[in-house]
């Protein structure tokens, strides 16, 4: 996948970005779902990988129901 911003032409958007963000966690269980409804607005084509060190907050079950949930959205 190619990373960057561009030009697109349609109607809804003037630009788009691509981005890949990798987002390391620990403990971020409170954080996690803000960070995650922060983004939708964004004019991006955004692609967010959770990455959970064990946390025993339950961010890891956290990060997976987040997933779930979004993709059933799209």
């Amino acid at each position: 996948m190619r990373t960057g911003c561009f030009v697109i032409k349609n109607d809804s958007k003037e630009f788009a970005c691509v981005l890949q963000l990798p987002t390391p966690t620990y403990n971020e269980a409170e954080n996690l779902p803000k960070l995650v409804s922060a983004l939708p607005p964004l004019p991006l084509d955004l692609h967010v990988l959770i990455v959970d060190d064990n946390s025993p907050d339950r961010t890891g079950r956290i990060a997976d129901e987040l997933a779930h949930e979004i993709s059933r959205s799209y």
